[in-house]
């Protein structure tokens, strides 16, 4: 139960975190509302949020052969070691696995969410398409924080499968530089897109208010 309350809460925490700070930040900012698709946008990003929650949480019923595991272990009952080792396999693949379902739920919520700006809230097509590029991006980011803090969290499971299954796994080690530009690199275009996507926004934004201004002192012309 301590297994799968501590792993929920990062999946949520995570989830959480990247939508809110990363997405919503950035599509309130970048993304020119009116007020209309502003409300629409407010209804499409409580309910996506709160529906693809449960898609999220879902890799919590795959730690269910872990923490049957643990419970007999703290019961002080006899562990086998092939179910050692079927943890042992769970807990080092769990990581990878929630990584990819985080972001598969990134790239299909947030086309969602463009599909329902254009044709409930008239959005057009440039300013929807930056919605899905930032799913794109926060699916990315999501993955890799999901991957590294899981994998974290896991250690002591992995510690206790190894020494009961009295077998060495089989750990494809990655090194720090792979590990740094796997973090770098999502960041970075992450940080051109969002700055060159809002200056592209401030620009029109611009634009149309001195093409408004203009067409008024043409009409008080007349």
């Amino acid at each position: 139960i301590r297994l799968r309350r501590k792993i929920g809460a990062i999946l949520f925490g995570n989830f959480m975190l990247i939508s809110f700070i990363f997405g919503f930040t950035y599509l309130i900012t970048c993304i020119n509302l009116t007020r209309y698709q502003f409300k629409w946008f407010i209804f499409a990003y409580a309910w996506e949020v709160t529906a693809f929650t449960a898609a999220i949480l879902w890799p919590l019923i795959w730690l269910r052969p872990a923490n049957r595991f643990l419970d007999r272990f703290y019961r002080g009952e006899e562990i086998k070691e092939e179910e050692a080792s079927n943890v042992l396999s769970l807990a080092l693949n769990f990581p990878f696995k929630a990584s990819l379902m985080a972001f598969v739920v990134n790239i299909i919520g947030y086309p969602i969410g463009a599909l329902q700006f254009i044709v409930f809230a008239q959005m057009n097509y440039v300013e929807a398409s930056k919605v899905v590029i930032m799913g794109l991006m926060c699916g990315i980011v999501l993955a890799l924080l999901h991957f590294f803090v899981l994998e974290k969290a896991l250690q002591p499971v992995v510690r206790l499968a190894v020494g009961l299954s009295k077998k060495e796994p089989q750990i494809r080690r990655v090194s720090l530089r792979a590990k740094l530009l796997m973090i770098c690199l999502p960041l970075v275009v992450f940080i051109q897109f969002f700055l060159s996507t809002m200056t592209y926004s401030k620009a029109r934004w611009a634009v149309e208010q001195e093409v408004k201004t203009y067409a008024r002192y043409k009409v008080k012309d007349l």
